[in-house]
């Protein structure tokens, strides 16, 4: 079921990314709260204000038992209108700081 749900957040609804790698990572068994989540919100509308790529990056310090952080990324086009492409990962190298975090993050996804 995990599984299913990946590709489906990979390849089709990446509004449930986040959420199903949360339960992968932990490995709870909060899958049906996802499952309810795709059976109320069954479509996603495309709506786009402006043919500009924004992108948007974050980090997250420390947050792993070996004290590497984490990164993401969306670029959108249109102003958080919508996703063209998303990635996370976990940093490879240890920082020091949140400063440094978000430096690592965005060199190492663009």
């Amino acid at each position: 079921m995990l599984m299913q749900l990946m590709f489906l957040a990979t390849r089709i609804r990446p509004d449930i990314l986040t959420a199903v790698c949360a339960v992968c990572a932990h490995e709870a068994d909060e899958v049906r709260l996802v499952i309810g989540y795709l059976a109320e919100y069954k479509e996603l509308h495309c709506k786009v204000n402006d043919l500009k790529f924004h992108a948007y990056f974050d980090a997250g310090w420390a947050c792993h038992t070996d004290m590497k952080g984490h990164s993401g990324m969306v670029l959108t086009l249109g102003h958080f209108d919508f996703p063209i492409l998303y990635k996370s990962q976990k940093q490879k190298v240890v920082t020091r700081s949140s400063t440094e975090a978000e430096l690592v993050c965005t060199l190492a996804l663009t």
